[in-house]
């Protein structure tokens, strides 16, 4: 997770969009060296805003899925450890806009963090 300052500013300010067939989901991603041996390659930011979900409970739901949906990725751990042998790391923002629903809820989410991994993977640096 991004908790850093200088981090969170550089994602907004510096993060290039994912492209992909990802409807409900908003996706910012920023390569760069990587700063901590200790630290995992991919550090994520999700973000529910106040604004388009109004329930702290709705917005905490949301976070938690993506959460999962991250931890459970095969191809995430694809990715560490081709950023991990090319000595980068990834900050990577997922934004979801729509409060949970009949069309956002965890199935949604289970089936598009998928998508999002294939389009991080084709914008990653390959590996040397």
């Amino acid at each position: 997770m991004l908790r850093l300052r200088r981090d969170l500013d550089m994602v907004f300010r510096q993060a290039k969009p994912v492209r992909g067939s990802f409807g409900k989901l908003s996706v910012r991603i920023l390569f760069r060296e990587r700063t901590s041996q200790t630290a995992a390659a991919i550090q994520y930011l999700f973000v529910a805003p106040k604004r388009n979900i109004r329930h702290a409970n709705e917005r905490n739901k949301i976070k938690r899925w993506l959460r999962e949906a991250v931890r459970t990725s095969e191809l995430e751990k694809q990715i560490q450890e081709t950023l991990r042998a090319n000595d980068l790391e990834a900050l990577v923002m997922i934004r979801v806009y729509e409060p949970p629903s009949a069309t956002m809820n965890w199935t949604v989410i289970s089936e598009e963090i998928p998508l999002v991994f294939e389009a991080i993977a084709k914008v990653a640096p390959k590996q040397q």
